[in-house]
């Protein structure tokens, strides 16, 4: 889990390949409605939801939670 606050004016986000910027991104579309599998990299549904690594366990379900404050 984590927290992501987009403050006013332009925000970015950067970092080293790999370290979760398009996972980010794809998380919110996912939230605000995206059910296209294709829009999101992946080959279906199932590919959403994290299918585990060398060191981490593949998870059966995916929770993304929107706040927002205007």
């Amino acid at each position: 889990p984590g927290e992501f606050v987009i403050e006013r004016g332009l925000t970015g986000i950067v970092g080293p390949n790999g370290c979760g910027k398009s996972n980010l991104v794809e998380a919110l579309r996912w939230v605000m409605g995206e059910s296209s599998y294709k829009n999101m990299r992946a080959s279906g549904m199932d590919d959403v939801i994290f299918s585990g690594s060398g060191t981490r366990p593949a998870r059966n379900t995916a929770e993304v939670t929107l706040f927002l404050d205007n």
